[in-house]
């Protein structure tokens, strides 16, 4: 079974983490919804799920509230 559902609310991720999370992200067509809320990515890890969201097409929900991403990971995220 593949993954639907991941909710990492408040785990200390950080960008290494989201970065590990960006290849999940990228290689599961399942994956529907995806909660990072206050985890503390930055920059880099918020550039890398922007990069893995232009390869997945079934996420629907990201979750990515109280983070430190600055303005360009958010656009990043946008753009993606």
């Amino acid at each position: 079974r593949w993954l639907r559902v991941l909710d990492l609310d408040v785990n200390h991720v950080g960008d290494e983490g989201a970065v590990a999370l960006a290849d999940l992200i990228r290689g599961n067509t399942r994956l529907r919804r995806l909660d990072l809320c206050c985890n503390g990515v930055g920059v880099r890890g918020m550039l890398a799920i922007a990069a893995a969201l232009s390869h997945n097409r079934s996420l629907r929900e990201l979750d990515l509230v109280d983070n430190a991403c600055g303005e360009e990971g958010e656009a990043a995220i946008v753009e993606a």
